[in-house]
C-alpha cells in the first residue's frame, strides 16, 4: 500500500561521479557539525523537506551513513512516518537507533514492530494490548481523561499525533471492518494522561471527574 501512496525518490536521481554541489552558507560548517545537525539536530520530517531544497542538500543528506542505511534497509519506516505525519517527533538518529535494536521497549521481548508514533520497537503483544501503544481519537481522549480542548491545545506537553490513511479498518479481530475515507487524528495516550495528571494532580481525582 505505502509503496503506491508514498513513493520515494531515493536512488532515482543519479548525479555524475565526483560532482560537488553547493549548499550555500552551510558549506562553511565542518562536516562533523553539519552531519550532527542533520542527523540529531532536526526532526526527520524537516530533514526530508530540507532534502528537497536543492541538489546539494539532497546529495549531502543522501550521503549520511545513518540516513543511507535507513533508505536501504527500512524504506517502509520512512513511508510510514511521512504518510502518518509522525516524523516531526523524532530525528534520523533516533529512528536509526530503534531500527538497529531488537528488544521491545516495554517488555524486553523481541520487538518485531516499529511504532512510528513514538518511534520505539515493540513486540506484537504490547503493540496490540498495551495502552501505551494504543493511540486514541481526540474526543475519546478528552472523555477518558476529563479534559477540554483548551487543555490539549494550551499544554506544555507535546502530544505525538498521527493522521490515519484512507483505508479499510477493523476494530476487532475477525470483524468485517469498514472503509474509511476520512483521515482521523490519533493522539498518543500516555501524553494525554500526563496532561490530565498535571491538571488534576492524581489518577484518583481524574477517576472521580470521569465517574
Amino acid at each position: 500500500m505505502l509503496e503506491d501512496t508514498c513513493p520515494l525518490d531515493n536512488g532515482r536521481h543519479e548525479d555524475p561521479p565526483n560532482t560537488l554541489f553547493s549548499i550555500g552558507d552551510l558549506n562553511r560548517l565542518p562536516l562533523e557539525i553539519l552531519q550532527g545537525i542533520l542527523v540529531d539536530g532536526i526532526d526527520f520530517a524537516s530533514l526530508t523537506s530540507l532534502r528537497r531544497v536543492s541538489r546539494g542538500m539532497r546529495s549531502t543528506i543522501d550521503s549520511l551513513p545513518k540516513y543511507k542505511a535507513i533508505v536501504t534497509h527500512a524504506p517502509a519506516s520512512i513511508r510510514a512516518a511521512l504518510s502518518l505525519e509522525t516524523g516531526i517527533y523524532w530525528s534520523c538518529s533516533h529512528l536509526y537507533h530503534e531500527l538497529c535494536s531488537n528488544a521491545c521497549v516495554f517488555c524486553g521481548h523481541f520487538g518485531a514492530n516499529l511504532n512510528v508514533l513514538i518511534c520505539k520497537r515493540v513486540c506484537i503483544d504490547c503493540f496490540t494490548t498495551d495502552v501505551q501503544c494504543l493511540p486514541v481519537g481526540r474526543e475519546y481522549a478528552k472523555a477518558t481523561w476529563s479534559l477540554k480542548e483548551s487543555d490539549l491545545k494550551n499544554s506544555d506537553t507535546r502530544i505525538p499525533t498521527a493522521r490515519t490513511l484512507p483505508w479499510y479498518y477493523v476494530t476487532r479481530l475477525f470483524s468485517k471492518g469498514h472503509a474509511s475515507r476520512k483521515r482521523i487524528e490519533l493522539l498518543e495516550h500516555t501524553a494525554v494522561g500526563a496532561i490530565a495528571i498535571n491538571k488534576y494532580g492524581s489518577l484518583d481525582v481524574i477517576l472521580q471527574q470521569v465517574n
